[in-house]
């Protein structure tokens, strides 16, 4: 496995979501990575709590590596 797989992330469809839940769950993907799998840090940079993030990737079925 190279650098970039042990990194991403990806979804699990668990219903039919809306733009702006398409858009937040994208945001999510595409941040989760650039911090390395850090999800206080992801939250920082998307103006969030803690909370939410893991509430979102829970809610949004998103599946890290270290999940």
């Amino acid at each position: 496995m190279n650098a970039l797989a042990a990194n991403e992330c990806w979804t699990v469809s668990r219903r039919l979501l809306g733009p702006l839940e398409s858009m937040q769950r994208d945001a999510i993907v595409q941040s989760l990575p650039d911090y390395h799998g850090s999800k206080v840090k992801t939250a920082e940079s998307l103006g969030v709590s803690r909370a939410t993030i893991y509430r979102k990737i829970h809610q949004y079925g998103i599946i890290t590596p270290a999940s």
